[in-house]
């Protein structure tokens, strides 16, 4: 009996619009059975079933409460001792929704109760179903039934409502004149008791005229749900059946035609259509401020450069009630995604993070921590080599933060290859045209480092006919390391290739020649062998005797000079009593030229640039800083160009090597730019542009007969240009 109710009340969706819920929650609940008798003291179990406003079944966990008994939190009623017709009623705690069944309690010699045979639980009209002309009367009946199914008196006048038609408050039903089928509701004052009879006006209905939603307008919260009802008319007002299609703004509609609000409070419209173009549409407000408060989740977090980190929000209502919401984040000093997850950047300071649902939004501040590991320096092994064509090399490149302290790091290390092929892991292939190309590891658009790749043409040498191996006598301590050379020569005594293989007793050699004695003392060999050619060293092992600690002194450590100027580098080496012992220095320069003498020769370019002094005696290692001085830039440029040299090239393709420093505070981009001949522009590089001060480097190349001018393009952050500089090419 309690399903048949519910049929009732989804008939009368038009009428009840206001309560419905979303899909998933519980709007009705049966408990079966609807009655049940019981003696004193006897248990029975009832079921609750819930369901959606579409009497789609859902689950729940319902609550449940009874008289004349006990009953369990699984539905277990026990029945009292006191006779009489109580209830069992279970209720859902999150949409309050209830339903409820009758228990009788008797013992078996008496007769039923009487004081509660009168209430009424059940409602019928009749006839529940007719089919009238339009214009024609008649008249509806009303009865009561209590809980045994026993009809009784009707106690209260009742209420009622149609949807066609009029109908008078002593049940007489005028039909009206618009064919179609209507419903008729019946209940008490309080509508907590229902009937509904059907009634279908006879007449011819015609194609489709025109439709009508309903409601026309609502007004509702943010994310909150609606649902809107299309009927179709013909040209006479007859209801036409349809099936509309709809859409939204403002939220988004189902084919049902349950409207879900999105969060921006505004005005906007529902609209149905149907295949034969008919259409209308109602009007959908969004209120503002539901959402009162919010809340971001984690509150002034400190993070380390290029961290991650997942920001929360809750949001309240004016009761303080915690409410669903979908935020609008933005961030400073990083990036954020829409879903809250927020990337450090690498540039330490004190930033924001914000979130907004319209009009309202909450911030909340953040700290990036300076990196100790912020690369300053890259370094690419080898520096300076010489291969043939099609001889392959690994290349390495090492980075280091502001102490000298190797960084180790995720990111890609950029090879730019000239003269042959590179891959992503640095393995570079030399090409077939031999010359001296440059080699360049760039990293994150900031570090740059170079090495120098000499490919020399391929020639065939005469055999090898001995080696020349040094030293051909030497004494070492247990465990001592000593480097031994070995050359081949033809029989004119000139160098050819050849790849020495080395072999040892007494101790370990490398691959490149360094022997590493070992515990036995006595005279040993060190071999070194190519193309069946042998060369023989000995090596006598002593006891370990501990000698004096050396130091290598490089002079001047450090020195500023103006482009193109000349001086003098010092090194020695002194044991620990102070005195100079024999050593052998070899020089080496990055940006610059150092010869044997240590006579160094500046660049025309400013920069910070290294000396090295190695003594290959000892193995150690100095190293000196040279500065070359600049041109103070001028005040008034944003951008500082400390070299801009783009005529060199062969015939076909020109090169250009740009260098400078950003001096705007309010730089977003560098570009690097060509401009052709037709007239178009053709960005060949772009810059992103962190802070002022900031040094770029540009390197490349353009095709001469098609390029007509170079030049560098400066934008702000509102992606208007702030500089520009040209240079024809």
């Amino acid at each position: 009996m309690k399903k048949f109710s519910f049929t009732i009340l989804l008939f009368l969706g038009l009428f009840l619009l206001s309560g419905i819920q979303a899909d998933e929650k519980v709007v009705t609940i049966d408990v079966l059975p609807d009655q049940v008798k019981l003696k004193p003291g006897e248990t029975y179990r009832f079921i609750a079933r819930g369901y959606n406003r579409y009497y789609e079944e859902v689950r729940f966990m319902p609550e449940w409460s009874a008289t004349g008994g006990t009953v369990t939190n699984d539905g277990v009623y026990t029945a009292g001792r006191s006779e009489g017709v109580y209830s069992v009623t279970a209720v859902d705690p999150n949409t309050n929704a209830q339903g409820s069944s009758v228990a009788v309690i008797r013992s078996e010699q008496k007769d039923p109760v009487g004081p509660s045979s009168t209430k009424i639980v059940r409602l019928v009209v009749l006839p529940e179903t007719i089919a009238l002309s339009p214009g024609e009367i008649r008249r509806f009946q009303v009865k009561a039934y209590n809980a045994f199914n026993e009809e009784v008196l009707l106690g209260f006048r009742p209420t009622w409502k149609v949807t066609g038609g009029s109908m008078t408050s002593d049940g007489i039903y005028k039909a009206g004149g618009a064919p179609g089928v209507y419903a008729i509701q019946v209940s008490d004052p309080g509508e907590s008791i229902k009937a509904v009879a059907s009634i279908t006006i006879k007449g011819w209905i015609g194609g489709l005229a025109y439709l009508k939603i309903w409601p026309t307008e609502i007004r509702v919260n943010p994310f909150e749900e609606k649902r809107f009802f299309a009927t179709g008319y013909d040209s006479s007002g007859n209801v036409v059946p349809v099936s509309p299609s709809w859409e939204a703004r403002g939220g988004s509609i189902d084919k049902e035609g349950v409207y879900k609000a999105h969060s921006m409070p505004g005005t906007y419209f529902v609209k149905a259509s149907t295949t034969e173009g008919v259409s209308c549409t109602a009007r959908v407000i969004i209120e503002p401020f539901r959402i009162e408060k919010i809340e971001i989740f984690p509150q002034n977090p400190v993070l380390d450069p290029f961290q991650i980190i997942k920001f929360q929000i809750k949001a309240y209502d004016r009761n303080n009630a915690e409410v669903t919401s979908y935020p609008t984040w933005t961030a400073t000093g990083g990036t954020m995604h829409s879903d809250g997850t927020y990337q450090a950047g690498r540039v330490p300071g004190n930033y924001s993070i914000w979130a907004s649902i319209g009009r309202l939004s909450n911030s909340t501040p953040i700290t990036i921590r300076p990196d100790i590991n912020k690369v300053v320096r890259m370094e690419i092994m080898p520096q300076d080599i010489s291969l043939v064509p099609g001889q392959k090399v690994l290349f390495s490149a090492t980075l280091y933060n502001k102490s000298s302290q190797v960084v180790t790091t995720n990111a890609k290390i950029q090879w730019i290859p000239r003269g042959g092929i590179m891959d992503a892991n640095g393995l570079y292939e030399a090409g077939s045209v031999p010359g001296k190309y440059l080699v360049e590891a760039n990293f994150e658009d900031e570090i740059i480092a170079k090495a120098w790749v000499t490919i020399k043409p391929v020639v065939v040498h005469a055999p090898v006919s001995w080696i020349h191996l040094t030293p051909k006598f030497m004494e070492v301590s247990c465990g001592e390391k000593v480097r031994f050379r070995a050359k081949s020569l033809d029989a004119n005594g000139k160098e050819v290739p050849g790849e020495i293989a080395w072999a040892a007793t007494g101790g370990t050699i490398s691959p490149d020649g360094v022997f590493t004695a070992g515990d036995a003392q006595g005279s040993f060999t060190v071999q070194a062998v190519t193309s069946d050619i042998k060369a023989v060293a000995t090596i006598v092992v002593v006891s370990k005797v501990e000698k004096p600690q050396l130091e290598l002194l490089l002079t001047p450590e450090k020195i500023s000079l103006q482009p193109g100027q000349r001086c003098n580098f010092y090194a020695e080496v002194k044991n620990s009593a102070g005195q100079v012992v024999p050593s052998k220095i070899e020089w080496k320069a990055e940006g610059g030229e150092i010869n044997a003498e240590g006579q160094y020769q500046s660049l025309s370019d400013p920069g910070l640039y290294i000396i090295t002094a190695t003594d290959t005696l000892s193995g150690m290692t100095k190293q000196a800083q040279v500065t070359i001085a600049g041109k103070e830039p001028s005040a008034k440029n944003p951008v500082y160009i400390i070299r801009w040299k783009t005529g060199h090239g062969n015939d076909v393709w020109g090169e250009i090597e740009i260098s400078g420093r950003i001096l705007a505070s309010n730089a977003e981009r560098l570009q690097l730019v060509l401009e052709t001949t037709t007239g178009n522009e053709e960005v060949l590089s772009e810059l992103r542009i962190r802070k002022p001060g900031q040094r770029f480097e540009f390197t490349g190349r353009y095709v001469r007969n098609s390029t007509k001018a170079i030049k560098i393009l400066l934008y702000d952050a509102q992606d208007s240009k702030i500089y520009e500089f040209k240079r024809d090419a």
